[in-house]
């Protein structure tokens, strides 16, 4: 963000709760920690000198951020008003909030079967979803959902690592630069 106070304030009248106020992080830059009214938790960066994420769709670098709800209309309206975000329909359950022209990630609409709470899930590009599947087993991680094909995407899987958290891995058909 631009501006991590503003944008906070910003966050808090359309429900947020904040958890941690902005703060300086040494030089690198500024953040603050935030709920937005669904529970979910996220982190606003103000990147005076570091910006981010540098390394994207490479094996091992992020590749994709995707909001798991179970109210797609009220998050899709937090996150398209706090961000200045638009959405594009893919498909019947699946959204992609666009920052600008670029697709800045998705919002997935889990039905109510699915029980578990709302959350932020993030995507690593791998170059092979099967071996790191299979490594993350090695390594004592759960499969939320196993390695599977996504038409027009990729191949991917829903893992979780032995402290719980769980995790994408996607290997795209064609990785944006």
């Amino acid at each position: 963000v631009e501006d991590a106070d503003t944008m906070v304030q910003k966050a808090e009248g359309l429900g947020a709760q904040i958890l941690a106020s902005p703060v300086d992080v040494g030089t690198s830059g500024r953040m603050a920690m935030l709920r937005d009214p669904l529970g979910v938790n996220l982190a606003l960066w103000e990147p005076p000198q570091s910006h981010g994420a540098q390394l994207v769709n490479q094996h091992g670098s992020l590749c994709w951020n995707e909001l798991l709800t179970h109210d797609a209309d009220a998050a899709g309206s937090f996150y398209t008003t706090l961000f200045d975000w638009t959405i594009e329909p893919y498909g019947d359950i699946y959204t992609v909030f666009m920052n600008g022209d670029r697709p800045g990630g998705g919002l997935l609409t889990l039905d109510e079967a699915d029980g578990g709470p709302s959350d932020w899930l993030v995507y690593f590009m791998v170059d092979d979803c099967d071996a790191v599947h299979d490594k993350s087993n090695s390594l004592g991680g759960r499969v939320q959902m196993p390695p599977d094909d996504w038409p027009e995407v990729g191949r991917g899987a829903v893992l979780i690592d032995p402290q719980g958290a769980a995790f994408g891995a996607m290997h795209l058909l064609d990785p944006p630069d």
